[in-house]
């Protein structure tokens, strides 16, 4: 309900009818990727798969990235031409809130694991109690992977 009423007071703000049909199709375009994101998610937790980092930096772009993205893209779409910096381009944007997005989860990734202050606000090791593969565990599967020690025993623990 409430990313309904979030559509309707995108839609119904502005000026023109351009821009409202253009934050309606970004905003629509936004929470597909999100879901696509969270559904990779989802997906390699209920069925064991480790997915590669480049898989996890895509995810990460979509569902952590994406919120961050959607706001900039209305921000940049009702901005004021006439004041703003010319140097800010959308290209520039987005560059910098996909590094702040990967910065973001991979650090939320360690503290999730490490960082007692952070279990305080949430749960100690939520990300491996539900079975998720973070940052953390995917380097360790893939560098375990490559070693011709025994087989991986990160999975079954997850």
């Amino acid at each position: 309900k409430q990313w309904y009423q979030r559509r309707v007071a995108i839609t119904a703000g502005g000026t023109d009818c351009t821009r409202r049909s253009e934050a309606s199709r970004i905003f629509n375009e936004s929470m597909v990727r999100l879901h696509q994101g969270q559904g990779l998610d989802i997906y390699w937790r209920d069925h064991y798969i480790c997915p590669t980092t480049e898989e996890y930096i895509d995810m990460v772009l979509k569902k952590t990235g994406g919120l961050m993205l959607l706001a900039f893209d209305l921000m940049f779409l009702f901005r004021d031409t006439a004041s703003c910096d010319k140097r800010l381009t959308r290209e520039v944007g987005y560059h910098l809130l996909e590094s702040f997005s990967k910065f973001f989860q991979i650090r939320d990734d360690f503290c999730n694991l490490w960082d007692r202050s952070y279990a305080e606000k949430k749960t100690y090791c939520d990300d491996l109690t539900e079975g998720k593969f973070s940052w953390v565990t995917i380097q360790g599967i893939h560098k375990k992977e490559k070693s011709t020690d025994c087989d991986s025993a990160l999975i079954p623990l997850l």
